[in-house]
């Protein structure tokens, strides 16, 4: 039988399609790490540098207290608490780039791990498409960024506001704070939505880190890092948030037109907080600080996922919202992933916003018939 004569399932036009998808997936793949440095775990190297200058009692933030430590490879600044580089202590005592492998395996396990909570709510198959379909997933790996352990978190937080789970979201977005500030937004908007078991785990759990992380990392370094990320003001042409897109595209009144459009995200979100499900109120929290903070890359798209996927699960009209968006980001990068993640966030904080613009649609249509 020839292959013409075979039955087919879906037109030819749906594989035409299918192979163009792959295909603009494999480049997008290739762009997104073709152009980082080499070796792999850019971002890794950071980290275990930071461990091995806190492990020789240095501040991980000051690079000229320790540039005699041999590294004679590339490597990122660091812009985290020194929960991480402590965490990573033990591998500074290996070379430099067997422990960057090591990062960068850990953050491969970090992903597999996202996947199987996902599976919790959409399936094994859509969670292994979603993740390792999405070309910032390999951007991350290739980095050994720890963007996945977040997301880890930040999903297990969904499911505690699912489950009524207060004291628990407050110990998981406790440590998803300790790796990265930016899930700060979440709880604070959580407390606003009256979550207030939540808020005192948080800070329970948060003062149990710090004093049991004392004798080996001081107050001062404690508090040099609850500002040190926020005071970086780096501008590259690929930085993804708003912010950071207006500083560096228009020089003269990027700083301006930036703090008023972050100021009324920021209004907007905590106006909504009292008047959408909670778990919408977390979708808004993630998705917000990828809009407003200065360094946003294309890789921290993943920490976007929890937010897709509450979307996705919300209503069919969200989930309509969530696809386009990670096909958008998937396929184009670039400006297309704020412009994506602005529309996740107005459906988070308007969810009914979607079914009256189409009923508008509809009517519309209706009458000009």
């Amino acid at each position: 039988m020839s292959i013409s004569n075979l039955p087919r399932r879906f037109p030819l036009a749906f594989y035409v399609l299918l192979i163009l998808f792959c295909l603009v997936l494999f480049l997008r793949i290739g762009s997104l790490t073709i152009h980082s440095v080499f070796p792999l775990g850019y971002d890794a190297r950071s980290y275990i540098a930071a461990a091995t200058a806190l492990r020789l009692g240095y501040s991980p933030y000051d690079e000229t207290q320790w540039q005699h430590i041999p590294i004679d490879v590339v490597y990122s600044k660091y812009l985290y608490t020194p929960l991480l580089a402590l965490l990573l202590i033990p591998l500074s005592y290996l070379p430099i780039l067997p422990a960057t492998y090591v990062c960068v395996f850990l953050s491969a396990v970090s992903a597999a791990v996202f996947v199987l909570l996902m599976t919790r709510s959409v399936g094994w198959k859509l969670g292994l498409f979603a993740v390792f379909a999405f070309p910032p997933t390999w951007h991350t790996l290739y980095l050994g960024q720890i963007n996945f352990v977040v997301a880890c978190l930040l999903i297990l937080a969904i499911y505690d506001i699912q489950s009524n789970q207060r004291y628990r979201l407050g110990i998981n977005l406790a440590f998803a704070t300790l790796l990265k500030i930016t899930p700060l937004f979440s709880m604070g908007m959580m407390f606003i939505r009256g979550y207030k078991r939540s808020i005192l785990s948080w800070l329970m759990s948060i003062f149990i880190i710090v004093l049991v992380t004392l004798p080996f990392v001081s107050i001062k370094t404690w508090l040099e890092s609850s500002y040190y990320a926020i005071t970086q003001v780096w501008t590259f042409p690929n930085m993804l948030s708003w912010t950071g897109f207006f500083v560096h595209h228009i020089p003269r009144y990027g700083e301006i037109l930036s703090i008023i459009l972050s100021t009324v995200l920021l209004i907007y979100t905590l106006m909504r907080v009292r008047k959408i499900p909670p778990v919408l109120v977390l979708s808004a929290a993630i998705l917000l600080p990828l809009l407003i903070v200065r360094i946003v890359w294309e890789h921290h798209a993943v920490m976007a996922l929890p937010a897709l996927l509450i979307l996705w699960n919300h209503s069919s009209r969200s989930r309509l919202v969530a696809g386009i968006s990670w096909l958008a980001i998937a396929l184009f990068g670039g400006i297309a992933m704020p412009i994506a993640l602005t529309l996740c966030w107005v459906i988070s904080c308007w969810p009914g916003c979607w079914e009256s613009l189409l009923k508008k649609i509809g009517n519309v249509n209706l009458v000009t018939f």
